[in-house]
């Protein structure tokens, strides 16, 4: 078979295949790339005669190796990535063609040739023939420059076997150069088409097909012409489907088969529902006519197929989380009254109400006048959309080959032990030691907590309150002729700046729900049942404390090459026997706690050094992630002791762990952020971060509309059973209401602390104190008995019935904390009044300060 044979007018003619595929691949400019991917091209079509195109094109490139590689590839047969580059390597040198190519270039094209061989396998397999015939229209005016650009691929054959000298090479060189001007006339420009890395060309998954169903009843013709149009746009090399590794596919019911049966069960059949990753629907003033099928929800008939493939897709979207649908309706009256039909346009009118709050389908539509703005806003969604559905895949800017990253635990294990370092201790400040500031292990004085479940209504509600309590405030201070962005603002600084908030049990409960009972859960079992968890409480509650206790704990497992973690029953239940079995939370999984203002902070740097709106996506931002100042460090017993630890490669670890369903992530302290606009920001990328990584095993994210987390009584579904990433967030109650977090999570507001947990409290505290005052002549059992009586004494001053504020404030962690440090340093009376109280503790702070030496510029510096 010869390469000037011109193709049959016969459709099935397999030569004519074959220069279709060829003319459909998106190429670069760089010879390598073109010949390779000509080759693959022409195995992707089953029983072609391959002698011909083989050795002229396999010559083409000087290298027979590659070519018997390509021949290989072609009958099915396994080649590993290392022999193919070795090959590439030998020939190169051999034939002095790295003299035309440099090896980056040269990688480029391998990882792009790799990349053509996964899609055009994967179009061929799944019988997408349509795809690449749509794709070959746009090269059909070149295809007599096809064939006249054969004589020059012989010259330049003829002259590389006998390449010896550099003069010759050059000759050579311009030679192909002018070949590349004339490819240059088919192809796109090589800034329009970025260069896959050969890392990611390996991955067969790198690689997706989209599929866009078109939902439209006739009356909308010209519209569903423009999202052909968009799609083909789309789909040019270098746009924007080509930038996330995609090939978007339209599915419309033009595309089914004939055959026999009701005809939405013929389109249905050809292109069924579970296949669909985006819907596209859009009504005017028709309906449609009715498809011979009915409702499974109602038993009512089918008004129209665009009805039926939307209730589809929409219970499809239901339970799986896809197809993304994107509807729109036309709202511009037709040129003639003849073309509006009362009753078809009754039912376009009944349809879109099911969309609102409370209807069948509640969600969103978009409203336009012209198709002109319809395209327009497809274009927008689809772009909007893309980035959501995958990731983009690196551009020629960047890096082709990246570095190799270290073995797990070559910084896992560093890792891990930083963390045990810095969560493993407590400093009890105000406590005076021997001119030293005393620290205690976390887990020696952690009192579990309690947290009283919300529902998604009764958030609601909650939130309505708040609304209606700010109103009144800003009624008070006459902002009413504020815009209300400025209003926005002032309203968030309230928030944010507030003291000790009433918490959501105790207020907002009584007055919205009355006597209705909550779930109180051990916030430990709490951790064990929910996968998305949002933990609330006021300040000092103690949800700082908790991530810390729980990012110990999973450090430790992992250190210790548990498979599961195991904490003390009492450290999750306070009520329980100090002998009771140990409570399993679930599988030793790669801790992250981070600080979200921490966060914010990099992403409004990243914004002024980088001009990006976008801002700096969560997942990037692992791996640079501080706790309070202090960056992960490699620890003493390592040979690079004290240096800080590569952010790229802790980067790179956190992915793999998520990947593989292995991480818990902390985000602590979401209401930190006092800007509403940035914090708007912070808890999109949160969602977006959430959808991409903390999914379940099942691949369930809670944004799907079937979840319902907080009604969960399937243990083998709980995290401490079925494995697999968790997220938590903490916040303040009332700053997390002016802007929470969507989608079905688990929420739970801390519990005022129990009387049993107030006195595990002041049992644990006391006698962590008392052994760090101990003389070191002094036997344990004397410092427990001392222990013991300062124990009981604090028991007896928060306990006291005749001062109800005492016992009120210690059933807050911080607060209790600084009431146990008031008693310890003045054995006196303990104030009634948090005024006094906050009074008395920074008075014996600045005291505790003053004994360790500390000078004045330093102690304003740490009460700034």
């Amino acid at each position: 078979m010869s390469m000037h044979t011109a193709p049959s007018a016969n459709p099935d003619n397999r030569w004519t295949r074959i220069i279709n595929v060829l003319k459909a691949i998106p190429v670069h400019s760089g010879k390598v790339i073109f010949y390779g991917s000509a080759l693959l091209a022409i195995a992707a079509i089953p029983g072609a005669d391959l002698t011909g195109p083989l050795a002229v094109l396999a010559g083409g490139l000087g290298v027979e190796a590659l070519g018997s590689i390509l021949d290989r590839l072609i009958r099915g047969e396994e080649v590993s990535q290392v022999e193919i580059q070795q090959t590439i390597e030998n020939a190169m040198a051999e034939s002095g063609i790295e003299q035309l190519l440099t090896q980056q270039e040269f990688q480029a094209a391998l990882g792009r040739l790799l990349r053509q061989q996964h899609l055009l396998r994967a179009a061929v397999e799944q019988g997408e023939y349509a795809l690449a015939d749509q794709l070959a229209r746009q090269y059909a005016e070149h295809e007599a420059l096809l064939y006249e650009l054969q004589e020059d691929l012989h010259v330049v054959q003829r002259q590389l076997p006998t390449l010896a000298t550099r003069e010759q090479g050059e000759a050579i060189l311009q030679a192909i150069k002018e070949l590349e001007l004339q490819l240059g006339k088919l192809l796109p420009a090589p800034s329009q088409t970025p260069v896959a890395t050969t890392a990611a060309a390996n991955s067969s998954t790198d690689i997706r097909m989209l599929r866009v169903f078109l939902a439209s009843p006739g009356d909308v013709a010209e519209e569903r012409r423009r999202v052909r149009r968009i799609v083909d746009e789309f789909n040019q090399p270098g746009a924007l489907a080509d930038q996330y590794n995609v090939t978007l596919r339209l599915l419309a019911w033009e595309e089914a088969t004939a055959g026999m049966g009701r005809p939405e069960d013929v389109i249905l059949d050809a292109l069924p529902v579970a296949t669909w990753d985006v819907f596209i629907g859009s009504l005017w003033t028709r309906f449609g006519s009715p498809t011979g099928g009915h409702d499974p929800e109602t038993s009512l008939p089918y008004d129209g197929g665009t009805e039926e493939e939307f209730k589809l897709a929409y219970r499809a979207w239901e339970q799986t989380g896809r197809p993304h649908i994107l509807f729109y309706r036309r709202t511009a009256p037709p040129a003639s009254l003849d073309d509006i039909h009362p009753e078809q346009l009754g039912k376009v009118r009944a349809f879109f109400e099911q969309f609102k709050t409370g209807g069948k389908h509640q969600g969103l539509f978009t409203s336009y006048q012209t198709p002109e703005e319809f395209e327009r806003r497809v274009r927008q969604d689809l772009t909007r959309l893309l980035p959501r559905i995958t990731p983009p895949r690196p551009t020629s800017a960047q890096t082709t080959i990246p570095p190799p990253a270290p073995a797990h635990d070559d910084l896992e294990r560093p890792y891990l032990e930083w963390l045990a370092r810095i969560h493993s201790r407590l400093e009890l400040r105000g406590i005076r030691v021997r001119g030293q500031l005393p620290v205690v292990p976390l887990d020696r004085v952690y009192v579990a907590l309690k947290g009283g479940q919300s529902s998604p209504d009764e958030r609601g509600d909650s939130r309505a309150l708040l609304d209606t309590e700010l109103q009144e405030f800003e009624d008070e201070l006459d902002w009413g002729a504020q815009e209300w962005q400025d209003k926005r603002f002032r309203r968030w600084k309230v928030l944010a700046y507030s003291p000790i908030m009433p918490s959501l049990l105790e207020r907002d409960r009584p007055s919205l729900f009355g006597d209705k009972q909550i779930e109180i859960l051990n916030l430990g079992d709490a951790f064990r049942r929910f996968r998305w968890l949002v933990i609330l409480g006021d300040p000092g509650s103690g949800k700082t404390t908790l991530a810390r206790w729980l990012t110990l704990h999973q450090a430790l497992a992992s250190l210790q090459n548990k498979t599961q973690v195991l904490v003390a029953a009492t450290q999750v239940d306070p009520s329980v026997a100090d002998n009771a079995p140990s409570v399993d939370l679930g599988p030793a999984r790669i801790p992250i706690l981070l600080r979200v203002s921490d966060y914010a902070e990099a992403r409004q740097k990243h914004k002024l050094k980088d001009h990006d709106n976008g801002g700096l996506a969560l997942i990037d931002y692992l791996g640079r992630h501080p706790w309070l100042g202090e960056y992960p460090t490699f620890g003493h017993n390592h040979p690079r002791r004290g240096e800080r630890m590569p952010w790229d490669g802790l980067n790179r670890l956190i992915r793999t762990r998520l990947r593989q369903g292995r991480a818990v992530v902390i985000l602590d302290g979401l209401d930190e952020i006092t800007r509403g606009t940035e914090r708007d920001g912070i808890v999109a990328a949160v969602e977006a971060f959430v959808r991409d990584w903390i999914t379940a095993p099942d691949g369930s994210n809670p944004f799907v509309r079937n979840i319902r987390p907080w009604r969960s009584d399937l243990a083998q579904q709980f995290p401490v059973n079925a494995g697999g990433n968790q997220l938590i967030v903490t916040s303040r109650i009332a700053g997390y209401y002016a802007a929470p977090v969507s989608g079905h999570m688990a929420h739970f507001t801390i519990e005022p602390m129990t009387n049993s947990a107030i006195d595990r409290f002041c049992d644990v505290w006391t006698g962590a104190v008392q052994e760090l005052l101990a003389h070191p002549d002094e036997s344990q059992v004397e410092v427990a008995v001392r222990a013991g009586r300062a124990a009981t004494s604090l028991k007896e001053a928060v306990h006291d019935p005749n001062r109800p504020g005492v016992t009120e404030m210690a059933s807050n962690p911080l607060l209790l904390t600084i009431l146990a440090l008031v008693h310890h340093n003045t054995e006196a009376r303990l104030p009634e009044e948090r005024v006094r109280l906050y009074q008395i503790a920074v008075e014996n702070m600045i005291e505790a300060w003053r004994e360790t030496d500390l000078n004045a510029d330093a102690i304003i510096n740490i009460l700034g």
